[in-house]
């Protein structure tokens, strides 16, 4: 059997998640092949991510993490392996510089932005706040996971106001106002929410958003017989 057929057989390994059947091949070929081999590093580091092998992962990427020819999954495994053993300084600089490489996944924006938010949330609205606009797919992605993910709603928040949040991120504010009694927040955002709807319904599946109209209407109505939504008085 030739390398690339072990190789093969590696990346087969791990679409299966036999880790350690990936890991025992894939270190036997980054002897044969070199540590500076990158398909091999990329593959290897995946598998002992996957088992929390976290400092052996970083081994593992260091000879290859400044090659010309690197993918942005080099930098993206690194940033995680750092996640993992909680350095998180250093697991931003290595996501931001998978960004710098051309990141095409959602994954590598959502986890720079929950981990900034972890360190604390007026980074993560910061580092929101430098990407040009309009965003591209895979950056609005990666942000709207974050913004289920993390505990706050400042990411949410920062969706809605350029009118980028789904009906998720919808939910999440309207259900957070109406818990907080936000009145206003509540009703800018169920405007919001049924005008997306609306628009929605002309281009695409019109049972999911019908789907979404029932449920705001079901809040509206909700309120209305708590004596929640009432006319309020002018100042």
């Amino acid at each position: 059997m030739e390398l690339i057929d072990y190789y093969r057989w590696c990346l087969r390994q791990l679409e299966l998640k036999q880790w350690e059947a990936a890991e025992g091949r894939l270190l036997w070929l980054r002897h044969q092949l070199g540590p500076t081999d990158q398909d091999i590093a990329d593959a290897l580091a995946y598998a002992l991510l996957m088992q929390g092998a976290y400092e052996q992962c970083i081994a593992v990427l260091t000879p290859v993490l400044y090659s010309p020819k690197r993918s942005f999954w080099i930098h993206h495994k690194y940033a995680d392996a750092k996640r993992g053993l909680h350095q998180l300084r250093d697991a931003v600089k290595h996501y931001q510089q998978a960004v710098l490489d051309g990141s095409t996944s959602h994954l590598t924006i959502r986890n720079l932005l929950e981990v900034l938010f972890a360190l604390d949330p007026r980074e993560a609205i910061e580092e929101l706040g430098r990407w040009q606009e309009p965003l591209q797919d895979e950056h609005i992605q990666g942000v709207t996971s974050a913004a289920m993910a993390v505990p706050g709603l400042d990411i949410a928040r920062w969706l809605q106001e350029r009118g980028l949040a789904n009906s998720a991120i919808q939910r999440r504010l309207i259900e957070a106002d109406v818990l907080t009694l936000n009145m206003r927040g509540l009703e800018e955002i169920s405007a919001s929410a049924k005008a997306h709807a609306m628009s929605e319904i002309e281009h695409h599946d019109e049972h999911q958003d019908g789907e979404q109209q029932r449920w705001l209407d079901a809040i509206h109505h909700r309120l209305k017989r708590l004596a929640v939504l009432v006319d309020q008085p002018s100042d």
